[in-house]
């Protein structure tokens, strides 16, 4: 199977804590720099509101959640600090109740740290959960460039405020899983990029590329690539929004470089995220065929894709098909593939799998039906095999004194893959009288349009009435 087709989606959350617990909650962080000599971690949280108990407040109704996190340096407890977040008053808990989100910021010296975070329904205190992460700060004005985490959100806007969320002039809204589901049609991140003044220049340019690519096989993912420019500064500052409606479901890298006028790479940065896309994923599937024809270029294999097809051709067609292996234009070939096999998997089935199935009997029946030089799609059976479909019994019967091999197949339900018309309790007898290995030809059939010889017995045991009588056809 080609690899576009092998197609391996693990769903694996790694900031998401455990489906298990009372409280279902997600939490990430992102670390900065303030551009002189502070360094600081965010941790922020999103707290299913589906998941909590609600109490009754004046009329209305709220949740109640502790949050505990500690800062460790290696054995060393750095900063605790322990806080109730409170959820939204709702009129009643029947309806949809929102999540609430949590924010937060300490600044800490430059080093490696654990972060531990436990949380605890204030209304089930027996309930709690815990999730640990690491994070490392290196910060400082030298001549390097260093860069921020690369921060997914959900919203933003645009302007000057002294709240702990606001970044260069834009409050921001944190999303605080790498798992982008069908109902998520975006990606919005932001970004920052420090001391390119200093390592840059002041009066120079800094170019900043970013692109989508497979986590797996690395390959960029085609339309997804972008390009700016900014002026070197203490602080530059990137937020994107990025279509995800074409991106199909697989395991993704946002890249992020960052690189001076000579195009020399400073710094480069990435940030695993999954996604889930049935739409595009149906999408992907309906044109891998096309993909997959359009990177053949051997001329014979074109020829063999197209002869392959005749059992299931009207003679109208198998001319049209013969003068198109004719003109030898490789072009042509492989848009008429291409259509045929549009065309074959109308709305029922997608068109890679129809046309894999397909060429997959195909090597089937060349693997036990050639004979000499002819390909086994060509054969009496083979033709037979690709245009009624298995047999339900197949019988074979070695050469025996005058006798000659013999098959008989039958079928209890049929379908004649070039008119559609559907057939009951047919039977197909091949011989082989030449001696030549798989030379079976087609002696009689009881199917319509097929050659009919009720005396078939006579070829299979000439010139020997006795053995004849004795010949077996089902």
């Amino acid at each position: 199977m080609p690899k576009f087709l092998k197609i391996v989606f693990f769903i694996f959350i790694v900031q998401a804590i455990s489906i298990f617990a009372q409280v279902n909650y997600y939490q990430s962080q992102a670390v900065f720099f303030n551009g002189n000599n502070t360094s600081y971690v965010e941790p922020y949280l999103t707290i299913s509101g589906n998941t909590v108990k609600y109490q009754k407040v004046k009329n209305k109704w709220r949740a109640s959640v502790n949050v505990n996190y500690k800062i460790s340096k290696g054995n060393e407890e750095v900063k605790v600090i322990n806080y109730n977040v409170l959820g939204s008053l709702l009129d009643d808990t029947i309806k949809i109740k929102p999540s609430f989100i949590d924010y937060q910021r300490f600044a800490l010296p430059n080093g490696e740290y654990q972060l531990e975070c436990t949380i605890m329904d204030n209304m089930q205190i027996t309930k709690k959960v815990k999730q640990t992460s690491f994070f490392k700060l290196e910060y400082s004005r030298q001549k390097t460039i260093y860069t921020s985490s690369v921060m997914p959100i959900s919203a933003y806007t645009k302007k000057k405020s002294e709240a702990i969320n606001n970044k260069n002039g834009y409050d921001l809204v944190p999303y605080t899983i790498n798992y982008y589901p069908k109902s998520e049609s975006e990606l919005t991140f932001y970004f920052e990029i420090y001391n390119a003044d200093t390592t840059l220049g002041k009066q120079t340019s800094t170019f900043i590329n970013y692109y989508l690519e497979n986590s797996e096989t690395f390959q960029r993912v085609e339309k997804h690539e972008w390009k700016t420019k900014q002026e070197s500064k203490k602080i530059n500052a990137l937020i994107s929004k990025i279509n995800l409606e074409d991106v199909s479901s697989g395991n993704y890298n946002l890249v992020i470089e960052v690189k001076d006028s000579l195009n020399k790479l400073h710094k480069l940065q990435k940030w695993f995220f999954q996604r889930l896309n049935t739409k595009a994923d149906s999408e992907l599937l309906t044109k891998a065929h096309e993909k997959h024809i359009l990177n053949i270029e051997n001329l014979d294999t074109l020829k063999i894709l197209v002869e392959s097809l005749w059992a299931r051709s009207s003679n109208k067609e198998r001319e049209w098909q013969h003068n198109i292996i004719k003109s030898k234009n490789s072009k042509l070939i492989k848009n008429f593939l291409i259509s045929y096999w549009t065309q074959a998997a109308g709305d029922s089935v997608k068109p890679i799998y129809k046309m894999l199935q397909y060429y997959k009997l195909i090597f089937d029946i060349n693997a036990k039906m050639k004979c000499g030089n002819l390909p086994g799609y060509i054969t009496d059976r083979g033709r037979v095999l690709l245009q009624y479909g298995t047999p339900n019994v197949l019988n074979q019967y070695p050469s025996k004194g005058n006798t000659y091999p013999y098959e008989v197949w039958q079928y209890y339900q049929a379908t004649d893959a070039i008119t559609n018309q559907k057939f009951t309790n047919k039977k197909f007898i091949f011989c082989n009288s030449s001696g030549t290995i798989n030379d079976y030809k087609l002696i009689h059939s009881t199917m319509l349009n097929e050659s009919q010889y009720p005396n078939w017995k006579s070829i299979v045991s000439p010139g020997n009435e006795t053995d004849a009588a004795t010949l077996q056809e089902d």
